[in-house]
């Protein structure tokens, strides 16, 4: 696996140690030698952080809107969304997020255009999606333009 999917899985995984995580490595103090059943990890041990368990990973693609990564966190009520490949947005606008919950939608921040923007996405509650829409600067209480990209958190 490689190419822009590779670096959205990458910068995801950092963004998930540093921010929902803390510190996903522990160096074990003392002789410097491995505790037992480590193996080669010259004594250091991955630990899973708490809120990490039952995470889904979606993506999408978009002709319009590059491709996005989201693995998503109910039990934290967040998502960590990693885009690539958008174009900029037209002047005096930029990428909308909104949560989507059937009918209803509500707007989630605006997303950073520039290549391999992360943004975390908090309050989830029952959203059955992510959809990214062009809106004016500054951003919209209702969508003012059809999305150019929706991820589905179903399933």
């Amino acid at each position: 696996m490689g190419g822009p999917l590779a670096l959205a899985l990458a910068a995801t995984a950092a963004v998930l140690a540093g921010v929902l995580g803390g510190q996903a490595i522990q160096l074990r103090e003392g002789a410097g030698r491995p505790p037992a059943g480590a193996g080669r990890g010259g004594g250091a041990r991955v630990v899973r952080p708490a809120g990490l368990e039952g995470h889904q990973v979606v993506s999408g693609e978009s002709e319009r809107a590059g491709t996005a990564t989201a693995v998503v966190f109910r039990e934290a009520d967040r998502a960590v969304l990693l885009v690539a490949g958008m174009p900029d947005a037209p002047a005096d606008h930029g990428y909308q997020l909104w949560l989507i919950e059937g009918e209803d939608v509500r707007p989630a921040g605006m997303l950073d255009d520039r290549e391999g923007a992360v943004v975390m996405v908090d309050g989830l509650d029952g959203a059955d999606g992510i959809g990214v829409t062009v809106e004016p600067t500054g951003g919209s209480d209702q969508p003012t333009t059809d999305p150019v990209m929706v991820l589905s958190l179903s399933g």
